[in-house]
């Protein structure tokens, strides 16, 4: 009897994440500091996880944050850079490269990319409430939106791809509790109401 692999199929998780729609745009949207690589990297292994996609950090960023990673979780990798420092072959050879004053051999760096098992997602980890909101000194969402007429309504849709919608003829607008960028998204149909309201 053959034993099942508990190994991850990688060609058919990428080629999912390639052809799937949504699939790049979704990580790309959550893994927004990250490069587009390290981002279908992250979702690849938190999809093995069987963890959704989620908001990831470092160990001691999560610490940061207020939260700490759960007992037991396995980092994700992804691919960073990292300096190596080298002696040319010249210096080697010929003893050359010292300095008369210091006699410290001159190096030079060259840059490698290797992958770091250092990064946990959200979900990985336990603490206080997390709430990924945007503050901003001397703004306000409710004085916003009553200043330019526009009224927040409950999200109504079934659809969890709607991130938020509007109608602009009400200037009203709606943003999903689940929506991955929140104030994104509300900027987004402010600018919806305004533009393309019959009234302006």
């Amino acid at each position: 009897m053959q034993e099942k692999s508990n190994r991850a199929n990688w060609g058919k998780l990428f080629s999912d994440a390639l052809s799937c729609p949504g699939k790049v745009s979704e990580a790309y949207s959550v893994f927004h500091d990250y490069s587009l690589g390290n981002a279908i990297l992250a979702a690849l292994q938190l999809t093995v996880k069987g963890l959704p996609l989620s908001p990831i950090a470092s160990f001691n960023k999560w610490k940061k944050l207020g939260r700490c990673v759960k007992k037991g979780e396995k980092a994700i990798a992804l691919v960073m850079p990292v300096t190596v420092k080298t002696k040319s072959s010249d210096e080697v050879e010929n003893g050359a490269g010292f300095n008369d004053n210091t006699r410290e051999v001159r190096s030079s760096g060259r840059t490698m990319f290797v992958l770091k098992n250092i990064w946990f997602s959200l979900d990985q980890t336990e603490g206080a409430d997390y709430a990924n909101e945007v503050t901003i000194p001397e703004w306000s969402k409710v004085q916003a939106l009553s200043g330019l007429g526009i009224t927040e309504q409950r999200f109504e849709l079934l659809d969890g791809n709607t991130q938020g919608y509007s109608i602009p003829n009400k200037k009203q607008l709606s943003v999903s509790p689940v929506a991955l960028m929140p104030w994104k998204t509300l900027f987004h149909e402010m600018a919806h109401c305004l533009m393309h309201s019959s009234a302006t």
